[in-house]
């Protein structure tokens, strides 16, 4: 990786809190998907957003196609040992889920807690790596909006998909403006993320399963499977939202998060 430098969007800094809330991005997306987090949950925690790198602002792996989730999460482990953090709540969405897999599996002792948010710990199967590779080719030769084009009507309950024009221009937008690099590593990074389900029974931490409840992308029936295996774990169910689900429901995603930190609004 060219540099391990993540561009961060913060809220609520320090002030005495010692423990962030490391907000981790899907795929393929940037920092500001968790807009409506730092803006409602900001007073009452230190929230971070870091965008993970080649998307947003953060320099992306060279060369894209040896990417792989554990240089993700070593890039926000540096991050927090920089800014002298030793422990997190790490919260990942979708791609983030797998970063938050890697990341708990190589820095057990930085993790306060985990939020898993519309993921899955499962590898891809054959037929799905070769269409992450086959995807990773169509941004090569057209850019982001081959994966834009991909992915958009999955991404909501189609309710949301429907009504919600202005949330589903931003993201098609956010789409749009992310790098091909960036892109094409990210595909090839999941691609070769390794199955995390063996790994999940070793998760000591508080654990929040967050999923929409119509997510047409990795279902919430992914759930009980996790929560059946990482011990004390608590799972929710957003109703009528899919994959965005912090974003088609903030106020709802947002009062899951506080009573699972123990916040109060």
């Amino acid at each position: 990786m060219a540099s391990s430098k993540l561009h961060i969007t913060e809220r609520g800094k320090r002030e005495g809190r010692n423990v962030p809330l490391v907000l981790v991005h899907g795929y393929p997306f940037e920092g500001s998907a968790w807009e409506q987090q730092l803006s409602g949950l900001g007073d009452e925690m230190w929230v971070v957003a870091p965008d993970m790198p080649g998307f947003g602002k953060s320099v992306a792996p060279m060369p894209p196609t040896t990417a792989h989730v554990d240089q993700y999460a070593k890039a926000v482990a540096d991050w927090a040992k920089d800014e002298g953090i030793t422990q997190l709540v790490l919260a990942g969405h979708s791609m983030g889920g797998y970063v938050a897999f890697a990341f708990a599996r190589k820095y057990p002792e930085m993790l306060h807690s985990l939020i898993l948010v519309a993921t899955r710990p499962g590898a891809d199967n054959e037929a799905g790596r070769e269409g992450r590779y086959k995807t990773a080719g169509a941004v090569e030769e057209r850019g982001a909006v081959a994966a834009a084009e991909a992915m958009l009507p999955k991404l909501f309950a189609p309710e949301a998909y429907e009504k919600k024009k202005e949330l589903v221009e931003r993201v098609r937008a956010m789409m749009l403006r992310q790098s091909e690099e960036g892109i094409v590593a990210a595909l090839y990074a999941m691609a070769s993320r390794p199955d995390s389900t063996h790994y999940l029974s070793e998760i000591e931490v508080p654990t929040l399963i967050i999923t929409g409840a119509q997510d047409a992308i990795i279902p919430a029936g992914e759930a009980p499977n996790m929560q059946a295996h990482i011990k004390g774990s608590h799972a929710v169910a957003i109703p009528n939202t899919g994959h965005m689900l912090m974003l088609e429901d903030p106020e709802g995603f947002n009062e899951a998060l506080r009573q699972f930190l123990g916040v109060n609004s």
